[in-house]
């Protein structure tokens, strides 16, 4: 699935668990109504967060491929003319921290901080 489709799949499912959510206040259910109410609620939390876990998967795999094209840009530009190795430098730089970044992402997902 793209990550475009996630994304409004997400906010489907975010706006039918907030309309879950309004109904689960409700004082007029009963026990069993209520019951299937918040299981309801548990089950679009569980996809909104499996959503957001693989939207979170495509964006590192992305930002990793950026840094990396970046990089490589960044030698050649470097092993370029004198002129160039300057510029080189600076996308070197910037290659690192979209990397550094895609790194930090990708832990505080495994670790479920994300």
């Amino acid at each position: 699935m793209a990550n475009t489709e996630r994304l409004n799949a997400l906010r489907k499912v975010t706006l039918a668990r907030e309309e879950v959510g309004k109904t689960r206040t409700n004082p007029g259910l009963t026990d069993t109504q209520r019951n299937l109410v918040n299981d309801t609620y548990t089950a679009f939390l569980d996809t909104e967060s499996t959503l957001l876990h693989e939207v979170l998967q495509d964006e590192i795999v992305a930002l990793t491929s950026h840094a990396d094209a970046l990089a490589k840009l960044a030698s050649r530009l470097q092993r370029s003319t004198e002129s160039l190795k300057k510029l080189g430098a600076t996308v070197k730089t910037i290659a690192n921290v979209i990397g550094v970044l895609a790194e930090i992402i990708a832990k505080a997902a495994s670790v479920g901080l994300l």
